[in-house]
């Protein structure tokens, strides 16, 4: 049996011999295979969601103030304005974690445009009427959402403003992830480079220009085909088909031209790069085998041998 008790805004639920601490009562977790020889855990509680309103009702019994005074909100830490000098200041910060706009006289657009126009990075969700008009406006200048006023309940702004707070903070997840991807790449000693599907390079990073003598942007647009030996562009053609056909990571060894015409042996790896299940780049992780000041060029007897060994090697 689980018992609720009350602890300001927020609530304890007591399982057995465990402790959830949700934020609010819509998070609570019941955790039916705890065992009674168990020691008590205690689950770190959720931070409150900082939300700005902007109220424009003048004091409208339909307007959101009139709604959340009526059913305060548990987890919710609300503030109210309505000061335009106070709106100003606000859209110089980004201190809350959700902002909703309420205005009856239909400033709510116009005061949504001059938040973004000031680098007002916080989600905005902002109270509209029925016309769809008004909500299309609304998402086409930055909204995150909208609200209808003549349908405005405790739990419908619940439900929203905890949808567009969990949505930025996922965004700001894989914004955070995706630094540490590119820091990862561009500290890399390997040459990591991508291209489309027609061969066309879309990124180089530090490692690549270094080698290469090329920046990344006189990098981009340029056919992979310009960073390899001349003598092994088709050992790479072949291995780019490869990887699309097979769908599985493939590797050789080729020469890479920089372009001051050194040439240097590196191990290379391809994989394909996936975006809503389709593929649409080849990334390509290339490791030098020979110091990469060195001019010497390996050749083969037989191009053909060449071919033949690398498909070889890549089917075994």
């Amino acid at each position: 049996m689980a018992d609720v008790e009350g602890k300001g805004q927020n609530y304890i639920l007591r399982v057995k011999n465990y402790i959830v601490l949700p934020w609010p009562v819509r998070a609570l977790r019941i955790l039916d295979s705890v065992s009674p020889q168990d020691p008590p855990q205690l689950i770190r509680e959720s931070p409150m969601i900082k939300v700005l309103v902007i109220d424009h009702t003048a004091g409208s019994p339909r307007g959101i103030r009139s709604v959340l005074q009526k059913d305060s909100v548990p987890g919710f830490a609300i503030k109210f304005i309505s000061c335009y000098r106070d709106i100003i200041e606000a859209f110089r910060t980004n201190v809350y974690d959700v902002c909703v706009i309420d205005s009856a006289s239909g400033n709510g657009h116009r005061l949504l445009v001059q938040g973004r126009s000031l680098g007002y990075k916080t989600p905005v969700i902002l109270v509209t009427s029925t016309d769809a008009r008004e909500a299309i406006d609304a998402i086409s200048s930055g909204a995150s959402d909208c609200l209808i006023r003549d349908e405005l309940t405790a739990a419908g702004i619940e439900r929203m403003i905890c949808s567009v707070a969990e949505l930025e903070r996922e965004l700001n997840r894989q914004a955070e992830r995706a630094r540490r991807y590119l820091a990862l790449i561009d500290n890399a000693d390997e040459i990591i480079f991508t291209h489309d599907l027609n061969g066309n390079c879309t990124s180089m990073n530090a490692a690549g220009e270094q080698l290469i003598g090329w920046s990344q942007q006189q990098c981009l647009g340029q056919h992979v085909s310009e960073f390899v030996n001349p003598e092994h562009r088709e050992v790479a053609q072949i291995l780019v088909r490869r990887t699309l056909d097979s769908r599985r990571q493939t590797r050789c060894q080729l020469e890479v031209i920089s372009s001051a015409g050194q040439c240097v042996l590196v191990e290379a790896r391809l994989h394909l790069v996936y975006l809503h299940g389709r593929a649409v780049e080849v990334q390509w992780a290339a490791k030098p085998l020979r110091d990469q000041q060195s001019t010497s060029v390996v050749r083969y007897a037989d191009f053909r041998e060449v071919i033949r060994t690398t498909g070889q090697r890549l089917s075994a």
